[in-house]
């Protein structure tokens, strides 16, 4: 299970929204750029690759729509992931870990160098 997860230095690593949704506008320019070439590889024709590409943005836009609304009501692959609570005067009152350093023991509170006001929780699990 362990091989689903991104790991940096013994700590997960999550994407944020902004890398996610850059890397989602990345791959279909290139994929409509694919399209585009290759109706116009078939076709000789600019002005058809053009339409064809336009039009597949829109299709594919609405059909990964669908798909990802339709994955939301299958629950295989999924679990939960545990959830740990901790009083805010224990996160204020806990050392920092500098994000430096390759790995940290179990459940310290770590900080990143970016940004020393966000905290997180790192539980593992034995």
């Amino acid at each position: 299970m362990a091989a689903d997860r991104n790991r940096t230095n013994e700590r997960a690593v999550v994407d944020t929204h902004a890398r996610s949704v850059v890397k989602g506008l990345v791959w279909r320019v290139l994929a409509t750029l694919a399209t585009i070439a290759l109706v116009y590889g078939f076709t000789g024709k600019p002005m058809i690759a053009m339409e064809v590409g336009g039009l597949e943005v829109i299709v594919k836009l609405l059909l990964y729509y669908g798909h990802e609304r339709a994955w939301n009501t299958i629950q295989w692959g999924r679990r939960e992931l545990a959830v740990v609570q901790v009083e805010a005067s224990a996160v204020a009152a806990a050392p920092l870990v500098g994000a430096d350093q390759k790995s940290s023991p179990a459940g310290t509170i770590q900080s990143t160098q970016n940004n020393e006001r966000r905290r997180r929780i790192e539980c593992r699990r034995s």
